[in-house]
């Protein structure tokens, strides 16, 4: 079905580097249009319930490095979406560092942040973006709904393997690039545990070894549970081995990695499956000009970094990037 109404801007992907690109153009007046593939917005920052208790199951935490980012998580923890949980972490002796870090979470949960960023856009979700095509100096946005969408600019902020598929020609060199990325997957256990306080210290730690790479209790980040809600990050190399494998198998090769800590096999336990989590490789800029006229970019942190901060980040340079090619004024309010 075509849509008569154009936006100044489409972005395809509601995670963070998505909603803080639609929040930057918005804030010029622009018209934006979010188009997300999952039933709700917000990436890897998403905070499910297992009988009742909230975990993180994708980033735990995150952190500050660029002093732009900090000014927006100052406003964030003045407005109560985010709290400061804890400045070390636990090694696998038992030991705590206490690295002066200051490590940050979602209040409840990670999934506060998008969240707050989608408040005032407007978000489609469950659009799954098929093909984006230049036409008449504009684009038109193609979903597996049959649905049709224009905007004078597009800006990509979904991982990067998607990208190629939805265009329908990208120049040589800008294609070597993006292929020049290169993203891990990863596995998340979550686990209800029976155990009291079975992750000490502030409820993180990181035991080294082949199988997990993180494990952090939920719970002693103020996440509602009645009983510790655990999530154990599998490393690289395990995540790899063990993602197309069936959750018992899984499970099984986890509990005699952890059992230091907590007791897998009376657990409530599932597991989460994200096949892009983690950037090996990036080119290390805030995002990548496929198009300057009419504007199409990608963005996001498989171009930018691994970090939360860095995909925020790329989502607002990129915005930026995008606002000065339309020649649009400058944004009037921040995230």
């Amino acid at each position: 079905m075509k849509r008569d109404q154009r936006y100044d801007a489409i972005i395809v992907g509601g995670g963070v580097a998505g909603l803080s690109a639609a929040r930057q153009l918005q804030g010029t007046g622009s018209s934006v249009l979010v188009l997300e593939s999952n039933l709700s917005p917000g990436g890897r920052l998403r905070s499910p319930r297992i009988e009742g208790s909230v975990f993180d199951d994708g980033a735990p935490f995150f952190q500050v490095h660029d002093v732009r980012f900090q000014r927006i998580v100052d406003r964030w923890i003045a407005s109560g979406i985010v709290r400061e949980w804890t400045r070390g972490y636990v090694r696998d002796d038992g030991t705590v560092d206490a690295d002066g870090e200051p490590r940050y979470c979602g209040v409840p949960g990670m999934s506060a942040i998008p969240e707050a960023l989608a408040e005032g856009l407007s978000v489609r979700c469950n659009a799954r973006v098929t093909a984006v095509r230049e036409e008449g100096g504009a684009y038109t946005v193609f979903t597996s709904d049959a649905q049709e969408f224009r905007a004078v600019s597009v800006i990509l902020a979904v991982p990067v393997p998607h990208v190629p598929s939805m265009l329908h020609k990208v120049d040589s060199l800008i294609e070597k690039e993006l292929q020049s990325i290169r993203y891990a997957p990863l596995l998340t256990i979550l686990a209800l545990c029976t155990e009291d306080d079975p992750v000490p210290g502030p409820g993180i730690v990181q035991p080294g070894g082949p199988v997990a790479s993180l494990i952090v209790d939920n719970t002693k980040k103020g996440m509602p549970s009645d009983r510790s809600a655990v999530a154990i990050h599998t490393t690289t190399a395990f995540s790899r081995q063990f993602f197309d494998r069936p959750d018992g198998v899984v499970i099984a090769a986890v509990v005699g990695a952890v059992e230091k800590w907590l007791d897998l096999s009376r657990a409530r336990v599932q597991v989460t499956r994200w096949p892009h989590a983690r950037v090996l490789q990036t080119i290390n800029r805030p995002y990548v000009t496929i198009s300057k006229s009419p504007p199409l970019v990608c963005a996001g942190d498989g171009v930018a970094g691994t970090r939360v901060e860095q995909a925020a980040m790329s989502g607002i340079d990129a915005a930026e990037h995008v606002r000065e090619l339309l020649g649009l004024p400058e944004a009037s309010s921040e995230l």
